[in-house]
């Protein structure tokens, strides 16, 4: 798809250059819903040119991705009554092997033409089933505001989890209240979301997702695309490599973040407040990044 000499390609440079989008025409923004409405029927990794040289600039995934990121930070912000971020369904499904015993998490989110754009899965050495359930429900919601996604339509098929948070059952387990405020928390901050209940069979993704977790003893999400106008880096001082089997890259952003890329997994770590988007930080809030920064500002 080719945007060069467009109203749509200087857009996308808008977006690229700008904070928000509180300096753009209402004009472009009509020309830019059209420009989704074109997206969603492509596969999310096609290439789109922003010049006639022949060199891809960025693909699908990514306009939709900064788009939908770029309007969060400004919810008000419509064309008319319309508003331009896009809906997405997720799946959640957590597993226990045995119950209670080892833990697995699956997650997938899709757009509407029911397409994966992104999946993830994570791994607790133990706990119940109706734990794995809740916490596959916080990962899933904790990767789509992770990409900007502030309108959401959550499925799985536990019946505990959908019907306490949509306030239906009361929450009796003391493991479960606490697991319980926290999905609350994270739902109050999208625009739209809802739960639903669907049958097992329904849910085969995440299903399939959560039990590799468990038979890997592992997490992982979509590797994310990298680029240099990404990372935009500044050589690294006092950290250690990670401690892993695969070769690991970490950059220092100018933001102060540290970017961490693996072979199978690249995660931002945040020092000042010792956070990372891992999936096995969102579901034991620690994971060995965070413990390799921590260690190295021990040992400065």
């Amino acid at each position: 798809m080719l945007l060069a000499n467009t109203t749509a390609g200087s857009v996308w440079q808008n977006l690229i250059n700008s904070d928000c989008l509180t300096n753009i025409s209402n004009n472009i923004l009509s020309q830019l819903t059209d420009v989704l409405n074109q997206l969603s029927h492509l596969n999310a990794n096609e290439a789109i040119y922003l010049s006639g040289n022949g060199k891809p600039s960025v693909c699908v995934a990514d306009v939709i991705e900064l788009i939908n990121k770029r309007i969060a930070r400004h919810p008000t912000y419509r064309f008319g009554e319309k508003r331009i971020i896009m809906a997405y369904s997720g799946y959640f499904d957590g597993a226990a092997r045995p119950n209670p015993g080892e833990l697995g998490m699956g997650v997938s989110i899709v757009d509407d033409q029911q397409r994966e754009i992104d999946w993830g899965y994570a791994y607790k050495p133990h706990g119940t089933n109706n734990e794995a359930e809740y916490l596959s429900a916080i990962l899933l919601m904790r990767q789509a505001l992770h990409h900007g996604y502030t309108k959401l339509d959550c499925y799985g098929d536990s019946q505990i989890v959908i019907k306490q948070i949509n306030g239906e059952w009361s929450v009796s387990a003391e493991s479960l209240k606490k697991l319980n405020k926290k999905a609350l928390e994270l739902a109050s901050k999208f625009e739209h979301i809802s739960f639903t209940w669907i049958a097992r069979n329904k849910n085969s993704r995440a299903d399939e997702l959560s039990r590799i977790a468990i038979d890997n003893k592992d997490s992982d999400r979509k590797k994310q695309k990298v680029t240099n106008e990404v990372i935009e880096s500044a050589p690294v001082s006092n950290v250690t490599p990670l401690q892993t089997k695969s070769k690991t890259i970490v950059r220092q952003l100018k933001n102060g973040n540290y970017l961490v890329v693996e072979d199978t997994l690249t995660c931002i770590v945040n020092t000042k407040t010792m956070s990372c988007n891992c999936p096995v930080f969102i579901i034991n809030n620690q994971c060995k990044h965070t413990n390799t920064f921590i260690q190295c500002n021990q040992q400065a």
